[in-house]
């Protein structure tokens, strides 16, 4: 009996010892979901006039994400006037920013892949549908950006952020263009009444709001490669990943988003690559085989006029007395959730239809109800 309990002791060590010996063996050709999507290739971009190292996709989820953002509402602008913009105009009256170019970045492996994405069939027709609401919304963007003195070039962000779609909603909560938590929103002054107001999804007031955070992000952190990390991830994770890399490497006085993303979130490693992929698109269409595409984007840009009105209000008057219709006033005005502003909404901003405003405000007290 004793003989066999050792045998059997014995055998369970050289068991253990033999697994041990496998798994310390690295393994060849691994494919590592957490440190990479891809399969790198050498060759040439079929779509673009300069020679790149092409990376395929290893696996979908680059394309499931992407085709979420395309997938949505909004995918047609609203004719309120018979002016149209190509994506080329737009993009001619955006500044280069230098301060974007504080990165000190070259092509590298993590850009190339968005870059190589972006000018597949799939990312072309991802950039075609974002721009063309992009175009959309460009007046009320650009407006914010000058007031608040920051880079023109940010006007990109919502591309990769939410394809600019106003109604967008992430698995996380974030919502709206500029994919605002409802925490954060509050924070920065956004109301939030559920089911019937929500100002994350206003195009003005969540640009004012995404300003203001990102400029407090690029106060905090001194560049911008680490603010917008930030903004994907938060700023309390990138400040606790870079004191991280300094216990490491103390001897390093910069430190960039490119040396602390093994530390951030898998999401976050691929999201500030694929802004500056983007960038690099949209600082030079033609080299990347875009200018057609942008030449022959048009969209009706929005024109409106406004008014703040506060709770109760009902949309279905106001349309009423201003010769409109509900459904215009619903897509000009994607914050308001209801046919009915709350009497706890105070100041909410409602667009209406150039012309609409004096036939409304001709009529004694028309909006409350």
């Amino acid at each position: 009996m004793n003989d066999l309990w050792w045998k059997a002791i014995l055998l369970s060590l050289i068991s253990v010892l033999s697994f041990t010996q496998i798994s310390s063996k690295p393994r060849e050709n691994s494919y590592d979901p957490e440190r990479s999507y891809f399969v790198e290739q050498a060759g040439r971009d079929h779509k673009s006039n300069i020679d790149v190292t092409e990376v395929q996709p290893d696996s979908e989820i680059i394309d499931q994400y992407f085709e979420g953002l395309q997938n949505g509402y909004d995918d047609a602008c609203i004719n309120v006037s018979g002016e149209h913009l190509t994506a080329a105009t737009w993009l001619t009256h955006i500044k280069r920013s230098k301060e974007l170019d504080d990165v000190e970045y070259t092509i590298n492996d993590d850009i190339q892949r968005y870059l190589f994405y972006f000018t597949s069939d799939k990312g072309v027709k991802f950039i075609t549908r974002s721009l063309k609401r992009g175009i959309y919304y460009s007046p009320i963007t650009f407006e914010v950006i000058a007031r608040s003195g920051m880079p023109e070039e940010l006007v990109f962000l919502p591309i990769i952020e939410s394809g600019y779609r106003p109604k967008a909603r992430s698995k996380a909560g974030a919502r709206g263009i500029w994919q605002f938590m409802r925490s954060t929103a509050r924070k920065y002054g956004l109301k939030v009444i559920r089911y019937r107001v929500d100002e994350r999804l206003d195009p003005q007031r969540s640009a004012e709001a995404a300003m203001m955070y990102l400029k407090e992000l690029r106060d905090t952190l001194g560049r911008w490669d680490l603010a917008i990390a930030a903004y994907n991830a938060g700023e309390r994770r990138v400040l606790k990943a870079i004191e991280k890399y300094k216990l490491q490497h103390p001897y390093d006085t910069l430190v960039t988003f490119w040396d602390i993303q093994y530390l951030l979130p898998r999401e976050t490693r691929n999201y500030v690559p694929q802004f500056y992929a983007l960038l690099r698109i949209m600082r030079d269409p033609e080299l990347y085989g875009f200018a057609e595409v942008f030449d022959t984007l048009k969209c009706d840009q929005i024109h409106y006029e406004t008014i703040a009105v506060s709770g109760p209000t009902d949309l279905r008057k106001i349309a009423r007395l201003a010769d409109t219709r509900v459904s215009t006033l619903r897509k000009l005005n994607p914050h308001i959730l209801s046919n009915r502003i709350p009497g706890n909404a105070t100041n909410i901003v409602l667009r209406m239809p150039p012309g609409s405003l004096e036939a409304l405000l001709s009529e004694p007290a028309p909006s409350k109800g």
